[in-house]
């Protein structure tokens, strides 16, 4: 990224004609300040915008075709980054989320045998039906449940961002807050949970573990929302996809909103995760 006071459209290193032969990436490296002085990453990063832009034409395609609430994509700031890059970013432990990583059977023990059984001769009847029948479609967002769309930035916080976004939806739906949902502040979790911060040791009493732009998994963020409780993102605004790191935890219980009372993992079956859904 270029700095602040840097040129915003990164030419000062190339010639115009190679620029000029790509308007597209040209617009896009303005849009998002990309610095394309050097020729050692100009390539790389041509490269990915366009392996982006054929991902995103060929979604597109399908969603015209489609029709309906049927997903589509567009560039962000990430489609020039490589994908180690892109995932150092978010900050994932690739290795540690395999771990966790649960498989589950289209239906729990002690299932419906008549649906297995006629998903079997779907599946010799080419699944014709199959997809049908195990799918659920359920859109909080559509249904007015979940806050607009947000962005980590250039911070490995996704899990913060999992979190209270589950957490959201959930809120918003048991207290049936249509197009009123609440929005729990990322940056509290990001900043009060951050492992080794003597401070933080001091005011709760406890190390939460959590390694803030480093990366966590959401379990941490509702452990501490629920010993200590929920802000709202308006009290305790989100910064550090700007900065990059965490900033001093400014935890505020007498503007906490609740607290998280329980969580778990489904773990038996799609079918149950469907019941849950449907509640």
């Amino acid at each position: 990224m270029a700095g602040p006071h840097g040129d915003r459209s990164g030419m000062g290193g190339l010639g115009g004609n190679k620029l000029n032969a790509d308007p597209a990436f040209l617009q896009y490296a303005a849009e998002y300040n990309k610095d394309i002085r050097l020729p050692a990453t100009f390539q790389s990063k041509l490269n990915r915008f366009h392996i982006a832009s054929d991902i995103i034409n060929e979604q597109n395609a399908k969603a015209d075709s489609l029709g309906g609430d049927t997903l589509r994509l567009a560039h962000n700031f990430t489609s020039d980054m490589e994908p180690d890059e892109y995932l150092k970013m978010l900050g994932l432990d690739t290795d540690e989320a395999n771990k966790k990583k649960v498989e589950l059977p289209a239906e729990s023990e002690g299932g419906n045998n008549r649906r297995r059984n006629r998903n079997r001769r779907n599946r010799r009847n080419g699944g014709r039906h199959l997809e049908a029948d195990r799918s659920t479609v359920v859109d909080h967002f559509a249904d007015g449940y979940m806050s607009g769309i947000k962005d980590q930035g250039q911070c490995g916080s996704c899990w913060v961002f999992a979190a209270n976004s589950t957490l959201e939806g959930t809120w918003a739906v048991k207290n049936n807050l249509q197009n009123n949902a609440p929005h729990f502040s990322e940056q509290q979790v990001v900043d009060c949970t951050l492992t080794g911060n003597t401070k933080n040791q001091q005011m709760f009493g406890k190390d939460y573990d959590g390694y803030g732009c480093e990366g966590g998994w959401m379990t941490w963020a509702w452990t501490f929302q629920k010993e200590q409780g929920i802000m709202a993102e308006g009290d305790y605004p989100y910064t550090s996809g700007d900065t990059m790191t965490e900033s001093e935890c400014v935890h505020d219980e007498d503007k906490t909103i609740g607290k998280v009372t329980s969580w778990g993992q489904i773990t038996t079956g799609v079918d149950k995760v469907k019941e849950k859904l449907r509640e």
